[in-house]
């Protein structure tokens, strides 16, 4: 369906269909780009591991940090073009962790060189060399990428991940981006966005409770993402879709 579709929709449930509207086709349309990238992020919907912008990072040798993309919601694999084998994706806290060096699955060189990585956690962040971890932590609305060790020479690294759309929804020709069967369920969101609206012709907390407790059993509940990234222990979990 296209926005247009959509926006029909949606102005036929809340009964908001003659002009001058409750809510304004710009209100509208804000409300159908919100409820897209709820559910982007609530199901994991939209995987990439071809977009340049996004999922590929120019490495320069001797800089270990890159700011990634902001529609990135997780990363599932990271690979350097110079090395046979993906990244291991791990956290700051995990780095630090007092057993990190003898954690199983880790490459040898780290496990076994003290001067890598000691039993503190201690050097990993200065230490140059073959990059083997790409340690994840939050910065803001996006993900700091930091590669241990300090690459020695210029490579590429190339991501899978799971983003938000690539761009909003700007006029009713658009379509969203999730899978065609999935755009119904965006209205949902759209009602109750609109029945949250803080107005006394609007404002409605049970209609907006039930619309989002339809678009929850669709999409799934949203996790804080500290919890999200605990529970997860970088391997992606992923809300399926629900048919009505």
């Amino acid at each position: 369906m296209d926005a247009g579709q959509l926006l029909s929709i949606f102005r036929s449930r809340v009964h908001d269909n003659v002009a001058p509207y409750l809510w304004s086709d710009l209100e509208a349309i804000e409300f159908l780009n919100d409820a897209q990238n709820e559910a982007a992020e609530r199901a994991r919907l939209l995987r990439d591991s071809t977009t340049a912008e996004i999922c590929t990072v120019a490495v320069t040798a001797g800089t270990a940090v890159y700011l990634l993309d902001r529609r990135i919601i997780s990363v599932e694999r990271a690979k350097l073009d110079s090395q046979r084998l993906p990244m291991q994706i791990t956290s700051t806290p995990e780095m630090d962790g007092p057993r990190s060096a003898t954690r199983p699955g880790w490459p040898q060189q780290w496990r076994a060189n003290g001067t890598w990585l000691s039993d503190s956690g201690a050097g990993w962040e200065t230490q140059t060399g073959t990059p083997y971890f790409l340690v994840l932590d939050a910065e803001g609305d996006r993900w700091k990428a930091t590669l241990a060790g300090v690459p020695i020479a210029n490579d590429t690294l190339r991501l899978h991940v799971f983003r938000l759309p690539l761009a909003d929804v700007e006029d009713e020709d658009d379509e969203p981006e999730i899978a065609p069967r999935l755009h119904i369920r965006l209205v949902d969101w759209m009602e109750y966005r609109a029945y949250s609206k803080k107005d006394t012709e609007t404002y409605d907390e049970k209609l907006a409770a039930r619309a989002a407790g339809a678009f929850e059993s669709a999409f799934g509940e949203r996790i804080d993402a500290n919890v999200r990234r605990k529970q997860e222990d970088r391997s992606p979990s992923v809300v399926q879709f629900r048919e009505f």
